[in-house]
This record gives C-alpha cells, sequence and structure tokens, in this order.
C-alpha cells in the first residue's frame, strides 16, 4: 500500500492531465504503461524514477520466463540498465540450460559460436565433442540368451544375458563407454531402458570387471555383458537393443 501511495501523491501534485495520466500508468505498473506516458510527457518530472522502474520491471518480467530470449529482449532494451550484468550471467546460464535439454552437437555448438567467452565453454565444447564421437564406436551383433542369474549351470533360466562386440573406430582413447540397454515390445518400442557400463574404471558401488577397467583405445574392442531377470509389462521377452549413450576421453589422450 505505501508503495502505491507515495507515487499516486506525486501524481497528484504533477499538472492535471500529466497527474491523471501518470496515475493510471502507476495503476497499471508496466513498461509499456510507463513508456506510453513518457512518449507523451518525455519531460515529466518523473521520468527519471519511471525509467528505473521500466528498467526493473523488464528484468523481474525477464527472469521470471527463464528463457534465454527473454533475458537477451532485456539486454538489448536496456544495454546499460541497472541489472545488465546480472542478466548477462543469466542468459549465459539460460542458453546452455536450453542447450543441454537439446543435447545435441547443433546445440552445444550454437551455445560456443553465440557465446565465445561464456561461463560454460568448457562443458558445452565436452559435450558437444562426446555426443559427435558416439557413432565412431561400432556395435556387433546382439546376442540375447536365456541364462541362470546365479550362473548354475544346472538352475532355472531365470534371465537374460546380453552381449555384443564394441569396436573404437574413432581416433581417441575412452576411459568410459557407457550403454543403454532397450526392452522392445512386439512394435520394435522401448518399454524400459537401463543403463551399463561396457568401460568403466570403477563402478563405485559395483564390483567393477576387471575386463572393462582398461581405457579402448583406437581400434580397440570391448565386449559389452550384460544381465537381467526383469520382465517389464509390454515387454516381447528376448527382445533387447543396445545402444551407446555417452562417452569420456583419457585426459592424456
Amino acid at each position: 500500500m505505501r508503495r502505491l501511495l507515495v507515487p499516486l501523491l506525486l501524481a497528484l501534485l504533477l499538472p492535471g492531465c500529466e497527474g491523471m495520466a501518470l496515475h493510471d500508468a502507476e495503476l497499471k505498473d508496466s513498461p509499456e504503461a510507463y513508456e506510453a506516458f513518457l512518449s507523451e510527457y518525455p519531460d515529466s518530472e518523473a521520468a527519471t524514477r519511471l525509467r528505473a522502474r521500466i528498467d526493473k520491471l523488464r528484468f523481474l518480467r525477464a527472469k521470471s520466463a527463464k528463457t534465454s530470449e527473454g533475458m537477451r529482449e532485456y539486454i538489448s532494451l536496456h544495454p546499460e540498465g541497472k541489472h545488465i550484468d546480472e542478466a548477462r550471467k543469466l542468459e549465459d546460464e539460460l542458453s546452455f540450460a536450453e542447450a543441454a535439454v537439446l543435447h545435441t552437437p547443433e546445440a552445444y555448438q550454437a551455445y560456443l559460436d553465440s557465446h565465445p567467452d561464456g561461463i560454460w565453454v568448457e562443458k558445452a565444447r565436452w559435450s558437444g565433442e562426446q555426443l559427435t564421437y558416439l557413432p565412431k564406436i561400432a556395435i556387433g551383433p546382439l546376442q540375447v540368451e536365456p541364462i541362470n542369474m546365479a550362473r548354475d549351470p544346472e538352475g532355472p533360466l531365470n534371465g537374460y544375458g546380453v552381449r555384443a562386440e564394441l569396436v573404437n573406430n574413432g581416433e581417441r582413447t575412452l576411459r568410459v563407454v557407457e550403454m543403454a540397454v532397450e526392452y522392445l515390445n512386439g512394435r520394435g518400442e522401448p518399454v524400459k531402458t537401463d543403463r551399463w557400463w561396457a568401460v568403466a574404471p570403477d563402478l563405485g558401488g559395483f564390483p567393477t570387471p576387471p575386463e572393462m577397467k582398461p581405457p579402448l583405445r583406437p581400434g580397440g574392442t570391448r565386449t559389452f555383458d550384460w544381465s537381467t531377470a526383469e520382465k517389464p509389462s509390454s515387454w516381447a521377452d528376448g527382445r533387447f537393443a543396445i545402444k551407446v549413450t555417452k562417452v569420456e576421453f583419457l585426459k592424456k589422450d
């Protein structure tokens, strides 16, 4: 109430038509209303205060929109605004976040092109390089067979084993190769996806098979070996597909 009362009192002190116009603009409290007032009364005593209010309202609007486009609009309209430094930082963060949602080489490159000095340049370049490398890992024929999950040759076949040979056809040494295993329905559509690794130095809380630990060098091969006892609904028993979803390069490579 006090915030609205002070501008109202100031408006009443101005000459008739101008005072009423300012009062109407204050009630709407929007950049458009204040700009319309200033276009009609550019020399108003309230001009400096109203331009500061326009700046603040535009920044708050852009901030609440949470899009890089909205933040760029504020920056273009208020290149010397009070909030310009924060706006530039937020625009950078939002632009990278939008690229990360798309998660394509093209999206990361667009961020790099438009933000050569951005905060997220290294991560964008790293992510783009990873995605570009994925097609360089060839996946051999998928082998699926019923297995006993306890590896008991006389036990029931209560799970499936999935195996495939991977070949690193690229020029980088890989310390991590993450795979997605998709359970397919009768139409070949995934109904569930699990993640496992073909190459990993350490699986954290899981025992890491020795054959998984060595980096995968250019031209090298690695067997992806995975098993499951799960049977999600609508899954066509024994139908799987696999693909490479993530790689990490050996730093010294």
